[in-house]
């Protein structure tokens, strides 16, 4: 899923407002929420929905139920007493009972219980408005805008182990089926780099390049598909030679890429596209139109089971909203979520 931050300017000004960690490499641990019997697993069976907040301000996140009908706001301040989520969090990844909730302007990343939320601290250090993150042999593999380095965190001691010098920056990182790790090099309209990283030597071991103004990856077990603003890439992973592309000739530029079972969806502008990656053929038809007018359409979008997942980045000041449709284009449920939502986390 995946957005262009429309902040990301205002970061470089407002930065070391806002720089919320030490520079060590450590973990804090919270002292004031240790183990209580009494918190049940209370979001089991559902998505949280991750909202930046209005910068510079703290973010939070949505709890949704996977029927729709439950809906918690503000989920990491009610547990926690009203503790700080962070700063413009960005992304959000699982392992095993834990959340790490990436929040880009603090530098840090906050770790919690992911049934309860429960507050369990932060890790910070060598983390320089970090992106996403992908795990692989007990490891995190965290991306930086600022920084041409991988950071690594073991996640035992859950504090940064080392960082591996890349190329350029890192967006979006996926652990593919073969136990390679793919890092997207390219952001904000800039770049046609993927790095294919080996996570059990911590090298890089090739390099993709695609067409220019590379915007997001798609994997399956077969094949990586990138999308750039005009056209859609095919590479094998067996050798990772490109086998096929093809023209996208819309009005605006493709973007927001993601696969569910066989069939890849994108957005281009107000609508969104979906196609079969056996076909593989540029769609002519929209699959539907959202009614936003919007800076922030699409700032999340994510395909799930056959159920699609729209979040509204609205005008990132006020509560915005998600809408849940299925793949025939038919609203199923809108829900007022935070402020910027960007992406869903399906915690099963």
């Amino acid at each position: 899923m995946k957005k262009r931050n429309p902040l990301f300017l205002f970061l470089f000004i407002g930065i070391f407002l806002i720089n919320a960690c030490s520079s060590d490499d450590d973990f804090t641990e919270n002292d004031d929420n240790s183990e209580n019997p009494e918190i049940e697993n209370t979001y089991e069976n559902g998505f949280f929905v991750l909202n930046e907040g209005q910068f510079p301000n703290e973010g939070t996140v949505t709890f949704v139920s996977e029927d729709f009908e439950q809906v918690e706001q503000k989920i990491f301040q009610n547990v926690n007493d009203g503790m700080e989520l962070g700063n413009t969090p960005q992304s959000m990844f699982f392992h095993e009972n834990k959340v790490f909730i990436i929040t880009n302007a603090s530098n840090f990343i906050r770790v919690a219980d992911r049934y309860t939320f429960e507050d369990l601290g932060v890790i910070s250090g060598d983390l320089e408005n970090p992106r996403y993150g992908a795990t692989a042999n007990g490891k995190a593999y965290i991306t930086n805008g600022y920084a041409e380095h991988i950071t690594v965190v073991n996640l035992q001691s859950l504090s940064v182990e080392k960082t591996i010098p890349m190329e350029n920056i890192g967006e979006f990182i996926y652990l593919g089926k073969n136990g390679m790790l793919y890092i997207q090099q390219a952001a904000f309209g800039s770049g046609n780099q993927i790095a294919v990283l080996d996570p059990n030597t911590d090298e890089v071991i090739e390099t993709l390049e695609t067409a220019e103004n590379l915007n997001s990856i798609a994997l399956d077990e077969e094949y990586l598909y990138a999308l750039s603003a005009e056209k859609l890439e095919k590479f094998s992973l067996a050798n990772f030679t490109q086998e096929e592309e093809i023209p996208l000739t819309y009005e605006t530029s493709a973007a927001n890429l993601t696969l569910d079972e066989d069939y890849l969806y994108f957005t281009s502008g107000k609508k969104a596209y979906r196609l079969n990656t056996a076909d593989f053929s540029a769609p002519e038809t929209a699959l539907f139109e959202v009614e936003s007018d919007s800076y922030g359409t699409y700032y999340g979008f994510e395909v799930q089971d056959s159920t699609i997942y729209i979040a509204d980045g609205g005008d990132f000041v006020s509560d915005s909203y998600i809408e849940i449709r299925n793949v025939e284009g038919e609203i199923l449920k809108t829900i007022t979520v935070g402020v910027g939502p960007n992406g869903f986390y399906f915690n099963e």
